[in-house]
């Protein structure tokens, strides 16, 4: 501790300790104190702190003759000033630790608030992509020329399942509505097929379920002069051709 203060008022606090073993065991109370302050909050003291504490009051043992109780007297002769002085410089020195201290809870309450920040930074991303996820799906809906195909579960695949295509030959759009679709078993994904009139299923790319409950228009691909949709359930990356249809438009 005596290294935080300048060199005049640390030879003063030594003549004090040296002479006042009281005041000596203060500051190694004080010292005991802070450390164990710091480890509890986890607050990084300066690394040659302890030790330079310690080599002064080594020093101090050192000098000090055994027996040696005559408190040292100042330039004008007035003894009882100095242990009054140097109770104004531990004092000093208490204060100057405990605005350390505050100075580093100041720096924690400002790494939290800035923490705290980046997460409602998240927050409003999340919330922007979804608004403008309505506002795709209201353009998507009011879109002149749109057809929806809705499509159902097969009664012994899964029969609660719903979801919504919609076609737009004008703009040459498609979009698919995942309404209600459980999840696929692991390695394996769904596969949207677009049906012409010459009856072959085209795929139409593998998909992901979105996460959430909000609106969730996938854009698929667009194929020409489909009037059929069903999807399949295949291996992770999809199939040439479908082999396990789940759900059909009609």
């Amino acid at each position: 501790m005596l290294g935080l203060l300048s060199e005049s008022e640390a030879r003063e606090v030594e003549q004090v300790v040296a002479a006042y073993p009281e005041i000596k065991s203060e500051l190694n109370a004080m010292e005991d104190a802070l450390t164990q302050y710091a480890v509890a909050k986890g607050i990084p003291m300066p690394a040659d702190l302890p030790g330079r504490i310690i080599r002064r009051l080594e020093t101090l043992d050192k000098d000090v003759p055994p027996g040696s109780t005559t408190p040292p007297q100042t330039d004008s002769g007035s003894g009882p000033i100095l242990p009054i002085l140097g109770f104004l410089l531990i004092t000093a020195l208490a204060g100057a630790i405990y605005f350390w201290f505050q100075t580093d809870e100041l720096q924690e309450n400002l790494n939290t608030t800035q923490t705290e920040l980046q997460q409602l930074q998240v927050n409003c991303d999340q919330i922007q992509d979804s608004l403008e996820q309505i506002v795709l799906s209201l353009a998507v809906l009011r879109s002149e020329g749109n057809q929806t195909f809705i499509m159902r579960g097969l009664p012994d695949k899964n029969p609660g399942a719903v979801a919504n295509v919609y076609y737009n030959t004008q703009a040459q759009q498609a979009f698919l509505d995942i309404r209600e679709l459980p999840p696929p078993p692991a390695g394996q994904q769904y596969q949207l097929w677009g049906i012409g009139a010459s009856g072959v299923p085209q795929s139409m790319d593998v998909f992901n379920i979105p996460q959430g409950d909000g609106i969730n228009f996938i854009p698929v691909p667009y194929l020409a002069d489909v009037s059929v949709f069903a999807v399949s359930l295949e291996p992770a990356g999809g199939s040439p051709s479908p082999t396990d249809v789940h759900m059909i438009s009609g």
